[in-house]
């Protein structure tokens, strides 16, 4: 064993093999933490931008069809069951109508009447892939449209 210029022992370079193994592990779980928050983020963006857009392209398939108020919801329920991706079942997607002088629900009277507003909303329970800063809850995201009916353009 050799001394060093001040006394001190020498460490031979074969005692410090597989350091850069446990330097390497030590950095693995805080990179691999924000590499799934990375992930988680944007999977929870992409899915509430997929939701509003299916939202609101039922909205507009409602605000120029012509049928039946109950056409019009299933109508409105399948557009947003086929453009969210399959994500938000068709039985899942609410639908209101609204008349111009109430606030209030109308889904009795006309509800598919021309000015009357149509409103559809989903909920989507959103579950991150890593454990990381949750109690284990998904995490409840809301779309939500509104639009005018409007008249059938004459052909």
């Amino acid at each position: 064993m050799a001394l060093g210029r001040r006394g001190h022992r020498r460490l031979k370079c074969g005692s410090r093999r597989g350091s850069e193994i446990i330097e390497g592990m030590i950095m693995m779980l805080p990179f691999l933490a924000l590499v799934f928050i990375i992930i988680d983020a944007s999977y929870g963006l992409f899915i509430n931008a997929t939701l509003q857009y299916a939202v609101q392209a039922g909205v507009t398939v409602a605000s120029t069809d012509s049928k039946t108020a109950a056409g019009v919801v299933s109508d409105v329920q399948n557009a947003v069951n086929t453009q969210s991706l399959n994500l938000i079942p068709a039985s899942e997607v609410t639908v209101n109508f609204f008349t111009p002088a109430m606030v209030s629900v109308n889904n009795a009277a006309v509800p598919n009447q021309t000015g009357n507003v149509v409103q559809a909303s989903v909920t989507y329970k959103f579950s991150p892939l890593a454990p990381l800063f949750r109690s284990g809850l998904p995490i409840t995201l809301t779309a939500t449209a509104a639009g005018v009916l409007t008249a059938t353009p004459v052909t």
